[in-house]
């Protein structure tokens, strides 16, 4: 072989060996770092698991009780001391007494007339009033109302507030239905319902008159009227 075939041979089997060795060092350096990591892996020791956090729920305390005053001491007034008046002492008068008349003076003197007896006064008996049957004053209070309710109006503006309520009244009339007084008894509550039935007592005259079996000159009643919008 020549010289030149040589040094080639020789340069290429170099160059190899270079490679060679490289090719060893990154292995080796690349090892080495796998070693570092699982020892430091080994060595380093896992973090602890963050507790997980606990809810509390705390009642509400109860308020305090107010604690009373206390109660402030009662002054008693000062007794009023008795005044004592000054005792008069009464004083005595002599009697006057009388002088006996003589005998002429009583002689003179005329004598009384004898008392006069007055005649007895007649005794007269009151005639009772005819008395008059539950049934019939059922009959006519129940004619008595549903006059009323025949006359009575809804005021527009508690019917739009869909008002309600019972109102009383109180009246006396006469024995021909005329109305001689009325009031308000019980109120409804309602300003516009207790108006409509003052103006009800006045619009509905003259009432159905007293009957004839009933005795009185004048009858006092007191009625509820009732607005509903049922």
């Amino acid at each position: 072989m020549s010289s030149a075939a040589l040094l080639l041979h020789h340069d290429d089997h170099r160059e190899k060996h270079r490679w060679s060795g490289c090719f060893a060092a990154i292995v080796g350096v690349h090892v080495a770092a796998a070693l570092l990591f699982v020892a430091w892996k080994n060595l380093v020791p896992p973090p602890e698991p963050t507790p997980s956090a606990i809810l509390i729920d705390m009642a509400p305390l109860p308020a305090p009780k107010p604690v009373p005053p206390p109660p402030a001491p009662k002054i008693k007034p000062p007794e009023p001391k008795p005044v004592q008046k000054p005792v008069r002492k009464p004083v005595l008068l002599k009697e006057e007494l009388p002088v006996a008349p003589s005998d002429a003076e009583l002689e003179a003197a005329p004598k009384p007339a004898p008392p006069v007896q007055a005649a007895p006064a007649a005794t007269t008996t009151p005639t009772p009033a005819p008395a008059v049957s539950a049934a019939a004053k059922a009959s006519y209070e129940a004619l008595l109302i549903a006059h009323l309710d025949k006359h009575k109006r809804y005021p527009p503006e508690a019917r739009m507030r869909r008002h309600q309520g019972t109102a009383y009244i109180q009246f006396t009339m006469d024995r021909q239905g005329k109305v001689l007084t009325y009031k308000l008894y019980r109120s409804s509550s309602i300003q516009s319902l207790d108006d409509e039935v003052l103006a009800l007592i006045v619009r509905a005259q003259p009432l159905p008159p007293i009957p004839a079996d009933r005795p009185e000159s004048t009858l006092e009643f007191v009625v509820p009227v009732q607005f509903s919008l049922r």
